[in-house]
């Protein structure tokens, strides 16, 4: 997720054979994942501006036997700032993705007043946008701001292209290596995968051995803003059971 404004949308050091090897293990247990028979799972994190509850990102992942996977995404937040500035930020996007690569992109939005309706097609040799009606020719993206998931390594390596998921504008970016990192959610140590993204601002993403979204930190205009994973729920056959929140 990724507002206009406020963009909400973040020990001991193990020796590089070892981080390569964790990392290597997550991959691999990724790579298993993705074989699985389709689920579907919701995330929900709480966002937070200037360490104040400011709202909530919901998530819903659908992976198909096919290998498609389709997100649907929401974010509600509201903020008083020296009590007599409100902000407000509501999203709702759908995007559907086939091995590695963004299909197709809807979503509407509003930024402290600014909307924007935004669609995109990538499917087809003519691949395009469209921005409040006004459509305009698109190079494939590697990534959106939504950042529910972690693409290949090999994806990141160089400058790639990035959505914004809100305004339907394409950047240029750059991103660290990932690596191995450690933080508490549920009141648990987890593993995961820390990726720095350098440009075209900075924007740090925590991501479970899954390769999927579970913290987001970031300043926007001098405020501190986080997501962090609050619960996570796993859907088959239409039972839902609670699941750990790292994909532990």
């Amino acid at each position: 997720m990724r507002s206009r404004k406020y963009r909400t949308r973040i020990g001991i050091q193990p020796s590089v054979f070892g981080i390569a090897c964790m990392l290597g293990l997550l991959s691999l247990w990724a790579s298993v994942a993705s074989a699985m028979e389709p689920s579907t799972e919701q995330r929900v994190y709480s966002v937070s501006i200037d360490d104040k509850a400011a709202g909530t990102y919901d998530l819903t992942i659908s992976t198909l036997d096919d290998g498609e996977t389709r997100i649907s995404a929401k974010a509600d937040v509201k903020m008083t700032f020296y009590k007599i500035y409100n902000y407000k930020y509501v999203f709702s996007g759908r995007e559907k993705w086939l091995n590695g690569q963004l299909q197709t992109l809807q979503s509407s939005s509003e930024d402290d007043g600014k909307k924007f309706q935004v669609a995109a097609d990538f499917r087809e040799d003519e691949k395009w946008i469209t921005i409040n009606d006004r459509r305009q020719v698109a190079d494939p993206v590697t990534w959106t701001t939504t950042f529910w998931h972690l693409p290949a390594d090999e994806k990141l390596e160089n400058v790639f292209l990035l959505l914004d998921a809100d305004t339907g504008e394409v950047m240029k970016a750059k991103a660290d290596p990932p690596r191995l990192d450690t933080i508490e959610l549920a009141g648990k140590s987890r593993s995961c995968f820390h990726v720095k993204i350098t440009e075209p601002r900075v924007i740090q993403l925590w991501f479970d051995g899954k390769r999927r979204l579970v913290r987001q930190l970031s300043t926007e205009d001098g405020h501190p803003t986080e997501l962090r994973l609050r619960s996570l729920r796993k859907l088959e056959a239409d039972v839902t059971s609670d699941t750990k929140p790292a994909g532990e």
